[in-house]
């Protein structure tokens, strides 16, 4: 799983007072940033994100602007201390109370910065209002399940780096970011997952170079690897932050696993800065869960993007709030135990009939009662739904030669280690699921 958590409040309106280099504008940009911190109240958010892991429960989850607020006493020689808000440590502890059980496992920090604002309004009680420093630290952290033994999830070789290119303005501001990678073995097998969070699409050729230094750093091995986070890249041209980096990405060898497993497109970002809009107005899909190598990719879904997600409602919120500007995405992964060559694989998920087959070329004919799939390596569970009603009619199909029942109509999670087994032996290999 990847997940912006969203810092609480647009930067861009503080970056440009510090460009004007006016006090006054700073101390009133800072201020507005910290009442919309307050307003979107991530100790309420993480409750919706909590519900979302809960029930997918994935092994891995990257979370980028998973960011640290501090405040202080007014001082320009040491920094604000005064821990309010952790979003890593308020999400693990929401996750704990439901009894799940993750930790940190890699964490790059960002952007450090400290300024000044009014962190209590001028009120009666208080006409001055309290004038503090106010620090922001972003961090992008990978969280891996503590609850599984080591044969189902081992990790190893954690990397934490900044990149060295980072937007800047010498003398007033930077903005570092960076990535975090861990080597993971599953079951038997390995990979390695990278968590990122690209430059904004307003600065290009830094985001683009952050991909190339990504490319040839963290993802510079022979292992297969996952990439996840936010790339602030449309992965659709025309689409909002539409620029090169997607292409760049792909190019290098990775494969999207939203277009593997889904014939529509869908949107991860971004709602308003205040997180009260009433309509979902995400327009782009920069979240993105890209692999290279040896994995397939079951089924992808995009989480905290419809009403029911959202928060509690309250006085100043009557719809709630959204869980953050951005919405999740997951991805389900099977790995094979073994390089496959020509061998045919075959993949299923809970609940789920069929979903694809085909060989490492991703050239084999396959036939889903009798209507072809055009993306014989992976295929939406939604479009497996699809292509039976189509059929009119749900019966028995063949794929390479084994006949398959129609899983979903009574397949259930707890029968999964039993199917896999049944699958495997059918088509010569064994199978496992994984979910990130």
């Amino acid at each position: 799983m990847s997940w912006n958590l969203y810092l609480g409040g647009d930067l861009a309106p503080v970056l440009n007072a510090l460009l004007t280099g006016d006090p006054q504008q700073i101390v009133q940009a800072s201020t507005e940033l910290w009442q919309s911190v307050l307003a979107t109240n991530f100790e309420l958010r993480a409750e919706a994100i909590a519900d979302q892991i809960e029930f997918a429960q994935p092994e891995l989850i990257g979370l980028q602007e998973a960011v640290v607020w501090r405040t202080g006493p007014l001082n320009p020689n040491e920094s604000a201390m005064d821990v309010q808000f952790d979003f890593t440590e308020i999400l693990l502890d929401e996750l704990n109370e439901r009894g799940m059980h993750y930790d940190v496992v890699a964490k790059t920090q960002g952007i450090d910065a400290e300024l000044t604002g009014f962190t209590t309004l001028p009120n009666p009680s208080n006409p001055y209002g309290v004038l503090e420093d106010i620090r922001l630290t972003d961090r992008d952290v990978i969280l891996a399940r503590t609850d599984l033994p080591k044969s189902q999830l081992k990790l190893s070789n954690v990397q934490e780096e900044n990149f060295d290119v980072a937007l800047s303005v010498p003398g007033v501001f930077s903005v570092p970011r960076g990535w975090n990678s861990v080597d993971v073995k599953i079951r038997g097998k390995e990979f390695r997952l990278i968590n990122t969070h690209l430059e904004i699409a307003d600065f290009p050729q830094v985001q683009m170079a952050q991909a190339w230094e990504l490319l040839s750093t963290a993802a510079a091995t022979d292992m297969a690897v996952v990439i996840l986070g936010d790339f602030n890249s449309s992965a659709v041209p025309g689409q909002p932050n539409d620029t090169p980096t997607y292409e760049l990405l792909l190019g290098a060898g990775f494969r999207d696993t939203w277009e593997m497993t889904q014939v529509t497109e869908a949107f991860t970002c971004c709602q308003a800065s205040d997180l009260r809009n009433e309509s979902s107005i995400m327009d782009s899909r920069i979240d993105l869960v890209l692999v290279r190598g040896p994995l397939d990719v079951i089924d992808t879904d995009v989480v905290g993007e419809e009403q029911v997600d959202r928060t509690m409602q309250f006085a100043d919120a009557p719809s709630g709030l959204w869980p953050s500007d951005h919405a999740g995405l997951l991805a389900t992964l099977v790995l094979p135990s073994r390089q496959r060559g020509n061998q045919p694989f075959l993949f299923i998920e809970s609940g789920a009939s069929v979903v694809s087959t085909g060989n490492e070329r991703g050239d084999e004919e396959v036939l889903v009662d009798g209507i072809e799939v055009k993306r014989p390596r992976a295929i939406s569970l939604n479009a497996v739904d699809d292509l039976w009603q189509q059929a009119g009619r749900r019966r028995d199909v063949k794929l390479l030669g084994v006949e398959v029942p129609p899983l979903g109509l009574s397949f259930h999670e707890d029968e999964e280690a039993d199917l896999l087994e049944w699958l495997g032996q059918r088509v010569s290999r064994p199978m496992s699921l994984t979910q990130f």
